[in-house]
This record gives C-alpha cells, sequence and structure tokens, in this order.
C-alpha cells in the first residue's frame, strides 16, 4: 500500500489513513500481515485496495467482489456508489452477479465477446418488460436483438492542454528504490548468497587451477645400473643416469621403477603411468665421450640418449612432462660439467631468454585465468540478480501494474541502477579482495583501473538482465538465456586461453562480445602495468561501453513494449 502510495504521490500519513479506511472496509487482516501470508481472496481484496489507494478518477474492475460474503459484496458496491456520486469517479466493471448489477447507471450485456445490448438498468427492465436483469440478459440472448445496441456519438478528438509529465518524478524512483530495497532485505538469505558465491567461486578457482601438477607416475627402466641411492656428484662418475634420476624433481613425478622396458612401455598403455624413462646400458660412457670428442658414431649417440614414451592424451599433463625432464636434465648435466671444468654452456642450445619484458619467468595459469573470471563474475552475478528480480516482478504482476500507474520506462531502469549499484559494488569488490590478500594475484599496474574495469563489467551485466527481463515474461525463460550466455562466454572471451588459437571467424566473433577485449584490458593492466593511454587498454573501455549503451536500450524498448 506504501509503494502504490508513494508511485501515485501520495504522502505518508495520506497513505495510512487510507490504509486503515480500506482495510476496514474490505475487512483485511492486519495491515502488518506480508500478502505471501493471507488466503486467496485476502490477497484479491488487498489487490483491490491497491487499485483504490490514491482514488484514482477511473477504476476498471474485473469480478471485485466474487467469492465475496453478501454483507461485505452489499458493503464494497455501497462505497463504489458513493465514489460515482460524491467523488466524480468513474468505475466500468465487469461481474457475474447479474443483480448486483442493477445498481449501475449504465449496464451492457454481453455474450461471446459482444455486447449484446447496452443502456441503463431500467430502460432495459421496461423494454422488455421483466422484472428482473436476468429476465431481461434471456430475452436479449433469445430474440438475439442486436439493434438494441446503443451506439454512442463519435467525438471529435480534443487537444490535451495539459503539459506532458516530466521525464523523471522524485517521489516514482523513492517509490522503485524503496520496493526494490524492501525485497533485498525480505530476501536475505539469497542477498547473502549473491555476496559468499563469487568469494567461494574464487577461492576454488585459484585452489584447483593454474599449480603445477604433481605426483605423476613415472615409469623408469635404467639398464645402466640397479643403484638407486647414488654417491655425491663428481667429475667422472661411473653411474650418471643415476645422479639424472635424482635430479627430477620428486614432488612433481613419482618414480616407478620396471626391469623390463616393455613392461614400462604398457604401464604407459594401460594408464598406470603418464610416461616411461628408459635408460641405455652403457649411458655413462657414451655420454662422456659426447662431451670430450666430436668423432662420435651413431651407436654412441644412440646409448647416450634418454628415451622417454609418453601419453600425449592429456596435452598439459604431458607439456609438463616434458618441462620437469628438461629442467631435471639441464640442472643435472650443468652440475656436472662444472665439476669437470667444462663450460656447460658449450653444449646448451644457442639460444638465451633473458628476463621476461612482462610476467613472471615461471607463468601461472591462474594469473592468466583470473582476469577473465574476475569479469565474468561480475558481469553474471550482476545479471543474474537484476534479471531474477525484475521476472519475479513481472510474474507477480507488480511490474504491469507499476507501469499501468504512470511509471516510465526511464524510471525504472534508473531506479534498478541505483539500487543495485552498491550491491554490485560489493558484489565485484569481495572477489577481488581474496585474490590480492589470499592468493596474491599480480599487480604490477593502477589498482584503481582494476576496480574501475571489474565495476564496469559488473554494471554492464546489471543492465544485461534488465535488458533480458524486460523482454522475457517467464524466470524460467530468464534462467534458460543466463545459462546460454554464460558458456559462449567462457569458451569465446579468452578467459582460459589466448582467441589467437581459435579459427580466424570465430576469433571475430569472440572479439566482439562484451568481455573478451575488457579480458585482455584487465590482464594488461595487472601483469604488463599499463594504462588507458595503451590501445589494448582503452579497446576494451570502448567495447565494455558500446555494450552497455546496446543492453539498456535493448532493455528501455522492452520495457515500452511491454507497457503498450
Amino acid at each position: 500500500m506504501k509503494y502504490f502510495g508513494w508511485v501515485a504521490g501520495m504522502s505518508f500519513e495520506k497513505i495510512e489513513q487510507r490504509t486503515y479506511f480500506l482495510a476496514k472496509l474490505l475487512e483485511l487482516p492486519s495491515i502488518d500481515n506480508e500478502i505471501g501470508n493471507l488466503s486467496g481472496g485476502q490477497q484479491r481484496r488487498v489487490s483491490f485496495a491497491t487499485a483504490l489507494i490514491h482514488e484514482p478518477e477511473l477504476l476498471i474492475l474485473d469480478e471485485p467482489t466474487v467469492g465475496l460474503d453478501p454483507i461485505l459484496r452489499e458493503s464494497i458496491w455501497n462505497y463504489l456508489l458513493e465514489l460515482t456520486k460524491n467523488k466524480s469517479v468513474t468505475i466500468i466493471l465487469t461481474t457475474h452477479y447479474i443483480e448486483e448489477a442493477h445498481q449501475a447507471d449504465m449496464i451492457g450485456l454481453m455474450r461471446n465477446g459482444v455486447i449484446l445490448s447496452e443502456e441503463p438498468p431500467k430502460m432495459l427492465l421496461s423494454r422488455f418488460n421483466v422484472s428482473t436483469l436476468e429476465e431481461a440478459f434471456y430475452q436479449v440472448i433469445v430474440t438475439n436483438t442486436q439493434s438494441a445496441i446503443t451506439k454512442r456519438p463519435t467525438l471529435p478528438p480534443t487537444v490535451n492542454g495539459a503539459k506532458d509529465d516530466p521525464i523523471l518524478k522524485k517521489h516514482v524512483v523513492k517509490a522503485l528504490m524503496w520496493k526494490n530495497f524492501l525485497w533485498m532485505w525480505r530476501h536475505f538469505p539469497i542477498m547473502i548468497t549473491t555476496f559468499i558465491l563469487p568469494i567461494l567461486t574464487v577461492f576454488v578457482f585459484c585452489s584447483c587451477i593454474g599449480g603445477d601438477p604433481t605426483n605423476l607416475k613415472i615409469a623408469v627402466v635404467n639398464h645402466e645400473t640397479e643403484t638407486r641411492k647414488c654417491e655425491p656428484l663428481k667429475c667422472h662418475s661411473t653411474q650418471l643416469s643415476c645422479h639424472f634420476l635424482r635430479y627430477l624433481d620428486k614432488k612433481a613425478m613419482k618414480l616407478i621403477y620396471y626391469d623390463d622396458e616393455n613392461e614400462a612401455i604398457s604401464s604407459v598403455q594401460n594408464g598406470k603411468a603418464y610416461a616411461a624413462i628408459v635408460i641405455k646400458k652403457n649411458y655413462t660412457e657414451n655420454l662422456e665421450l659426447r662431451f670430450r670428442t666430436r668423432d662420435v658414431t651413431d651407436l654412441n649417440i644412440n646409448q647416450s640418449t634418454i628415451e622417454v614414451f609418453c601419453d600425449y592424451s592429456v596435452k598439459d599433463i604431458a607439456i609438463y612432462i616434458k618441462k620437469y625432464i628438461y629442467k631435471g636434465f639441464n640442472n643435472f648435466i650443468g652440475d656436472y660439467l662444472d665439476l669437470c671444468e667444462i663450460n656447460k654452456e658449450s653444449v646448451a642450445l644457442p639460444l638465451r631468454y633473458h628476463e621476461p619484458i612482462y610476467g613472471l619467468s615461471e607463468p601461472s595459469m591462474t594469473d592468466f585465468a583470473n582476469p577473465g573470471i574476475i569479469l565474468t563474475l561480475a558481469f553474471f552475478m550482476a545479471a543474474t540478480l537484476t534479471a531474477g528480480i525484475t521476472a519475479v516482478e513481472r510474474t507477480e504482476g507488480i511490474l504491469e501494474r507499476t507501469m499501468v500507474m504512470g511509471v516510465s520506462s526511464f524510471e525504472m531502469l534508473l531506479s534498478h541502477i541505483l539500487c543495485q549499484i552498491g550491491v554490485m559494488l560489493l558484489q565485484t569488490l569481495t572477489p577481488l579482495v581474496v585474490l590480492f590478500w589470499i592468493f596474491d594475484l599480480t599487480l604490477n599496474g593502477s589498482l584503481i583501473n582494476v576496480v574501475f574495469f571489474t565495476v564496469l563489467s559488473g554494471f554492464c551485466g546489471m543492465c544485461a538482465g534488465l535488458s533480458i527481463s524486460s523482454n522475457f515474461m517467464e524466470e524460467r525463460h530468464v534462467a534458460y538465456i543466463l545459462i546460454g550466455m554464460l558458456f559462449p562466454f567462457l569458451i569465446l572471451s579468452a578467459i582460459l586461453w589466448p582467441i589467437e588459437g581459435m579459427n580466424y571467424y570465430l576469433r571475430i566473433l569472440a572479439s566482439a562480445l562484451p568481455l573478451t577485449l575488457a579480458t585482455e584490458s584487465l590482464r594488461s593492466i595487472l601483469q604488463r602495468g599499463w594504462g588507458f593511454n595503451e590501445p589494448v587498454v582503452y579497446l576494451g573501455l570502448i567495447c565494455i561501453n558500446v555494450w552497455i549503451v546496446i543492453f539498456l536500450g535493448i532493455g528501455f524498448i522492452g520495457l515500452k513494449f511491454r507497457k503498450k
């Protein structure tokens, strides 16, 4: 009652006065009750009361007295008659209780969607010489007196000299914001979930994704020696194969020794190991020969080469196994050559990798993916909350009733934005606190720019939620659209891998999505330390602002269409 009173521009005192009066008139329970706890008949009477709260000049009522007891029905009719006589109110209503229509000034008898007669009740009774409207209705149907329809004269159009309503009415925005805040307060568990879910998502993502795989089972066959505990490494060691295996990262690779080469390879084929390492019998002798002379045969090369049989069905693990083996061998051979006073650069690949210009020497998948995860969470959490609230209002009939009372599409959009901006800020900023405080996310640029991009992504999601809920009636349709948007965003928006790895045409499509360029912008701010003067950064800013305008336009058009 307060909400619809405020929308109509009433003062709080007037709303309270009218509420108590209508509650007494319609025999409603305590006004502190929530509508959801009332019976169906009581809910209909509350709906009736909201139509009467602001004393409108025109009332259109659909069977307002259905299901009511005779005394209450008589009380309502007396009040309606008083409105028409003393308040100059026009009332148009439908009813199946034909005799109660006897009190109307004009009655229209309708059948199959056609008004067969429209005239004052007394004139209708007199014309058919009957005592009840029910008999008159029967006579109209039997005689099919189409000619009895009263033709109203067509009035010339009048020019409305009144000024148009302002595009923004403060009391309406106040009522809309109060209603939205009240919804959030009454759905407190949902609001808490919207704050906790992004934090949990970020926490789980950073804990599970991006770390180097460990405890990988590797089959090993060492034909040179059965010794697994080597003496300290020194020049001219006789069991270099043992030392090499000792240099492999024991946390990353769990070595399982086999005596037979075929058995080790079978363990990879059977899925018991990710790779098999095979070392030849005369490995040390032939390896030293390769270091000390250029006159080596193919047999020497073959005997001093460690063979690796790897399972490439899991690409990432295969890449990490290669990395672990290369790193272990490089450290092993470097220490060995230093002990033999041989320049280890002489046997290294003629490539030199300097310190990275941007990023870390040991890049992390978490650092790469986190910008996309941050923006995606901000976008979809804001979109889900906004679309959900609007869809519920539409389902409950609040949205249409609000529009009927003259609330503009602009006022509804503005109230949702103003009300949910605080919620959106908490939704977007709390994951950043977790990332920087707990997981030490790389930050080489401006924290203000990071916050700005994240909040802008949340605002874009809010606008997307408004556009979806404005154009789809049912909550399940809104849910389908949001889920349907989520997966293309995750796949195409360069969150888990760069778009350079995509098909050319998909790359163009991905670049047009709201979060693709924005993700690259945020990644450049975090890891490269770039600002808005760099094209990569400001292009992402332009893209996400264009999508905000598009979503707002779609939402505005959807609300205008529904209003019509």
